[in-house]
């Protein structure tokens, strides 16, 4: 059976943190190991994780960071210190503090997986994500399908498009050991830690979205990034255009970094790619937006890809 390292980010998580613990140690793949990554938690977070340490000797280990890193650092960082130090370690999950996984997350993500493998072999970086149940902070369920309510267009999983939007959730993502080259250094401008990846696996391998509902993703005051209803989505986005121009240069840095670290590394087209991306944003009014529809630079859906159209 095949080894799963389960990478946790920690922060002031004591409410929710049991419940996700249990849910994780309790799955029906049996070799999983978790590491739990604590980025200065002030509350009971750390005297849960040194209880569960001593009752999972063998199969949780938690580090804490001696500053703040902030969730994407964190994430990025722990999954590097996994990959250098447990050479054994082959595929590597990430989790949040405060969801509850399903039973059959790590097997069923595994098996799609292993047939990546299979089709493109293990020298590429591959990765796989899936949906999830959006629950409120009590469990009870608010919608079976979180990409259902976000409108999320997953045929377009692609370099150009993901460099402009994500698809793919942190939380329920599979990563091979085929990462660790392009993990080695850790970005500054990356959006968040799935992102990253996601372009990486984009440029350099290959990406699978599995149509299943593997977690509990939970909606709760203190999510760092949560979930919010298409309606919502659009009300907030047209209430602050200029956050939303703010949101589209952060996305450019993104990029900018991206091709900084892998510019030796690109192919051509993938390259080309990444660099008619940022020279759309020093192109003129008219220009930056056929360069968006021409080369794919675009979000999900008719009313997404109006709004960008209006703030590029």
């Amino acid at each position: 059976m095949s080894r799963v390292d389960i990478i946790m980010s920690t922060y002031n998580g004591e409410k929710y943190l049991r419940e996700q613990i249990d849910s994780i140690l309790t799955c029906n793949h049996q070799n999983i190991v978790l590491h739990v990554f604590d980025d200065g938690s002030s509350d009971e977070t750390i005297q849960i994780l040194k209880e569960y340490k001593h009752r999972y000797e063998n199969n949780l280990h938690f580090y804490k960071n001696h500053r703040n890193l902030g969730v994407t650092k964190n994430f990025l960082n722990g999954i590097k210190t996994v990959m250098e130090n447990f050479e054994e370690a082959k595929y590597f999950m990430c989790c949040d503090q405060d969801d509850v996984w399903h039973a059959d997350k790590v097997s069923k993500t595994l098996k799609r997986m292993e047939q990546m493998e299979k089709r493109y072999g293990v020298d590429q970086p591959l990765l796989v994500f899936t949906d999830t149940v959006i629950v409120d902070e009590n469990l009870n369920e608010i919608s079976e399908s979180f990409f259902k309510t976000q409108h999320f267009n997953l045929n377009k999983i692609d370099l150009a498009h993901l460099l402009m939007e994500n698809k793919c959730i942190g939380c329920t993502i599979m990563i091979n050991r085929a990462f660790e080259y392009y993990l080695s250094q850790t970005p500054n401008a990356a959006r968040y830690h799935d992102w990253w990846m996601a372009l990486i696996a984009a440029a350099f391998g290959h990406i699978s979205y599995l149509p299943k509902a593997t977690l509990d993703y939970r909606q709760h005051s203190a999510n760092v990034v949560g979930s919010i209803n298409f309606p919502s989505y659009v009300r907030k986005r047209m209430s602050s255009i200029k956050d939303q121009k703010l949101t589209l240069a952060k996305n450019r840095d993104q990029a900018e970094e991206f091709l900084h670290f892998f510019h030796e590394d690109l192919q051509r087209h993938q390259k080309s790619i990444v660099e008619e991306y940022l020279k759309m944003f020093q192109s003129n009014f008219i220009k930056r937006r056929y360069i968006a529809i021409n080369r794919g630079y675009l979000k999900s859906g008719i009313v997404r890809n109006c709004g960008l159209m209006l703030i590029l």
